[in-house]
């Protein structure tokens, strides 16, 4: 724990906080479980992949990627939901389609980034 700053914990403790609670209020907002946390983890994989081209400071990250995204975004929720709300072929299409939007939108996410940062 001695290689971050308490500067940086505090800037992902604060991030963690807000983060979850975005994601609390939209998950409220759709009605499915699985289609909010599908769409919430879509767009906070791209927001990743083009905010990790383009911040530079390390509080900043530490704030926005690592503590509001890591606690906007949760594989933990998608795991829940395809282990107890679904079927299993229901919920192992659940899993790979949550990995392949996860990797296609860092993918997009990143493009953009470094088309912005040119």
């Amino acid at each position: 724990m001695n290689r971050f700053s308490k500067a940086a914990l505090t800037c992902l403790a604060i991030g963690g906080g807000l983060g979850s609670l975005v994601r609390f209020q939209i998950d409220q907002l759709i009605d499915r479980d699985w289609l909010g946390i599908l769409i919430i983890n879509a767009i906070g994989c791209l927001l990743i992949g083009l905010l990790a081209k383009v911040l530079s400071t390390e509080l900043i990250r530490a704030a926005v990627i690592t503590g509001f995204l890591g606690a906007f975004t949760s594989m933990s929720q998608v795991i829940a939901i395809a282990s107890i709300d679904l079927s299993q072929i229901l919920g192992f299409s659940l899993l790979a389609l949550t990995a392949l939007i996860a990797v296609g939108a860092v993918a997009l996410g990143s493009k953009i980034g470094l088309q912005l940062t040119k």
